[in-house]
């Protein structure tokens, strides 16, 4: 479907609509494909077909996730084109990728050139730490790939992989950019990117609030953190991934000087402030 001048979106349906996975074909006579998943390939070729099969000159892909970069073999080999991808990510995409590598290592700030369409890439670490954005600054475009998702909010797992201190600050870098339109990695077009981004890193705080108030209560561990949070918000099969976001919202204050944790009898941690 065509989602704005020179920008349409493949939805790949997932097991409900908070899942849907969307692929972007950006450009006109000569296009990227941006973060083509595993299992999206023939999807993405048919609906190629159905533009006359415009020449496909570069496959972006914005970070590591199977869901993001595992179809980029398959596109190039029925393409030929190369693969562009952020270099701080690079060992993980090409481990996920397997029968293919990046051509093109991307950095922050640098210009990415489709045709007549210009896309800037921002570094946005904290999902994954080479996670980037592409912006299309004379159109206020965003794509922040899973920064921002349609419906609900993302996983920040634990650190090496994720960072929730880098993953707030990359909100506010893309807050920054005054887009007037999202492309999400997943779910609907977001048509108020401001209010959009500001709930994000709102409910980030909230969440934070919640841990700080938990180990003023008392609370220690992360699972103990977890469950007075959470508990009457999820069901059982979903704590581990919830005390997950604990930890890294643990791991975010400490940085920050906030909170300490000790090693002993297990992680613990206390309030500095």
């Amino acid at each position: 479907m065509l989602v704005a001048p020179k920008i349409h979106k493949i939805p790949i349906p997932g097991s409900d609509p908070a899942h849907v996975s969307n692929v972007y074909l950006i450009g006109e006579g000569e296009v990227a494909v941006l973060d083509p998943g595993s299992g999206q390939e023939d999807a993405i070729l048919n609906y190629l077909a159905t533009l006359g099969n415009p020449r496909v000159v570069k496959v972006i892909v914005t970070h590591s996730h199977q869901d993001h970069c595992g179809g980029a073999p398959k596109i190039q080999q029925a393409t030929g084109a190369e693969i562009l991808g952020p270099l701080t990510d690079l060992p993980y995409i090409n481990e996920t990728m397997k029968t293919a590598a990046v051509d093109i290592p991307l950095k922050d700030g640098e210009t990415i050139e489709v045709g007549s369409v210009t896309l800037k890439v921002i570094h946005t670490p904290g999902h994954t730490p080479g996670h980037i954005a592409l912006f299309m600054e004379a159109e206020k475009i965003l794509f922040p790939a899973d920064n921002v998702v349609g419906t609900g909010t993302t996983a920040i797992p634990p650190s090496p992989q994720g960072d929730m201190f880098d993953y707030v600050n990359s909100l506010r870098k893309l807050l920054a950019l005054e887009s007037r339109l999202i492309c999400s990695g997943h779910g609907p077009i977001i048509e108020n990117p401001r209010e959009k981004i500001e709930s994000l890193i709102h409910h980030r705080q909230a969440r934070e609030n919640q841990v700080i108030d938990a180990l003023k209560g008392g609370k220690e561990t992360p699972y103990d953190i977890m469950l007075s949070i959470y508990e009457k918000e999820i069901e059982p099969r979903l704590y581990r991934a919830a005390e997950g976001q604990v930890i890294s919202h643990l791991i975010k204050l400490e940085k920050e000087g906030k909170v300490k944790g000790s090693e002993r009898e297990g992680k613990k941690y206390y309030l500095l402030v």
